[in-house]
């Protein structure tokens, strides 16, 4: 498929063409303008000609004779002018009774046939002799109760090449003038877009921590100024609704986790006291275990909300990936072994990074916490760790249950969990992954999964390495906000 234009390059590329099309239609006209008034001075002479030339012909007995006075210039060079290309015909019988120097040496003369139907139809006729245009005029005229057949004709070679000379100049301006259309089509069309460039980057700008932030006003009062106040309107709402939802989570943290901490405190002094009844006891701890999960599940919850509100802040620390992930692994190993599953840990080699290390740690573990909860008894889960180009990778997998294809591309959606029709399987929140594919990409790198059902399930993590400058730049950067 074809990549989409600019809207800069649409603009140009439409206004250019449009350009051409005015351009050439403006040229065909000049030149068929040009054509149609030539053709018709050509036309005017001829009648002149052949009226003019008919008053100089004197009929002695019977024959025509051309005469005129020469010593009037004027009139010798008109006749000199009409006669160049002339003949005279008797109607009735055709015979050509006189004819012109140049029109005996080019034979324009017309055949007796010829004559009779130019006497039935007179009219303008063109013919080309010897490389040379003419336009010929014919017309009857009468003397003496007889009828003779005037033919005069005027040469139209430089009109042709007037109108080759133009066609050519159209030709050459058509592709120079397109071209200028073009580049100025393409100036037009950034001048006319900068300021809704402008206002893009204005509105980019714009993040969850710089809500108060609005987009200026020109003062054009044009179609610009009436968005920018609608987005104005809109990001006022936005604030609004987002101020709200830190007091919601102010408001639930202290609401939700205090009466927790009473329940719990309680419970644990019902349990400590001497003699409870045995069910007393199981119940108590059934509460307890469920206390800590609504707990972290909270926890959890308000933590993302923190996070999606850019107030979490990052230090970033220059530490070795490979060896985190390894000492990771091995801390795990005995909470595999106790569900009856092998972890088996690799990592060789360093792989430096600058990142906020107690959070990669965070993404690590939860990817690690899930292939064991997600794995039965007997199974496997391997972490690996290994620097790949100028990419830090740490690769978790398992030969868990597996997640079905429809719901992979949900699975890092917050409060998404996978369907499944085993009762038993253990579930949370759906916040551990959503939280681990945002400290992944905040720090610059991608989370991928592959999972087929049945047969397990790998997520891999890549970050950027750390640069060789990197310890200045931890320096420099070492409480870095997630809103930068």
């Amino acid at each position: 498929m074809m990549p989409s234009l600019k809207l800069r390059t649409k603009l140009a590329l439409f206004y250019a063409a449009l350009f051409a099309i005015l351009l050439a239609s403006a040229g065909i006209t000049v030149y068929r303008i040009m054509a149609l008034r030539l053709t018709a001075a050509a036309d005017d002479n001829l009648v002149d000609h052949g009226a003019g030339l008919w008053g100089y012909i004197q009929f002695h007995a019977g024959k025509p004779v051309l005469t005129y006075d020469t010593s009037n210039h004027q009139i010798a060079y008109f006749v000199r002018d009409a006669t160049r290309y002339y003949q005279l015909y008797d109607a009735a019988s055709g015979e050509l009774l006189l004819e012109s120097t140049d029109s005996s040496l080019m034979h324009l003369a017309l055949p007796v046939s010829e004559v009779g139907r130019r006497v039935g139809r007179p009219g303008i006729d063109v013919i080309a002799v010897e490389g040379v245009a003419l336009r010929l005029r014919s017309a009857l005229y009468q003397a003496n109760g007889h009828f003779y057949l005037l033919r005069v004709g005027v040469s139209v070679e430089e009109d042709l090449v007037d109108l080759a000379e133009l066609k050519r100049v159209l030709f050459l301006l058509l592709p120079v003038m397109t071209l200028v259309g073009v580049v100025g089509a393409w100036w037009m069309a950034g001048k006319v877009l900068r300021p809704l460039q402008e206002l893009q980057n204005e509105a980019s700008a714009i993040s969850i921590t710089q809500l108060h932030r609005r987009l200026p006003h020109r003062g054009t009062r044009d179609e610009l100024d009436a968005l920018a106040a609608t987005f104005n309107q809109v990001f006022t709402l936005l604030e609004d609704a987002v101020r709200r939802m830190k007091q919601f989570s102010a408001y639930m943290s202290h609401e939700l986790r205090t009466p927790l901490t009473v329940l719990r405190g309680e419970a644990e002094i019902a349990l400590m006291r001497p003699g409870p009844p045995k069910d007393w006891r199981g119940l108590l701890t059934s509460q307890l275990e469920e206390f800590d999960k609504l707990d972290r599940v909270i926890g959890r919850f308000l933590l993302l909300a923190r996070a999606e509100a850019g107030q979490i802040e990052f230090e970033m620390v220059e530490f070795d990936l490979c060896a985190l992930a390894a000492g990771l692994g091995k801390e795990m190993i005995p909470v595999a072994m106790s569900r009856g599953i092998s972890l088996k840990v690799a990592c060789g080699g360093e792989a430096r990074l600058v990142a906020d290390r107690g959070w990669i740690e965070r993404v690590i573990l939860n990817l690690l916490d899930n292939a064991i909860k997600f794995t039965a008894g007997g199974g496997q889960v391997h972490i690996v760790a290994r620097s790949a180009g100028d990419r830090a990778m740490v690769e978790v997998s398992d030969t868990g249950s597996g997640i079905a294809e429809a719901e992979l591309p949900h699975i890092f959606d917050c409060f998404y969990r996978a369907h499944d029709s085993r009762p038993t399987r253990p579930g949370g929140a759906g916040l551990g992954l959503a939280l681990t594919k945002w400290i992944v990409e905040k720090h610059g790198g991608v989370i991928q999964v592959d999972s087929r059902v049945g047969a397990g399930s790998v997520f891999t993590i890549t970050l950027p390495l750390a640069p060789p400058d990197s310890s200045e730049s931890a320096a420099t950067a070492s409480s870095l906000s997630i809103a930068d």
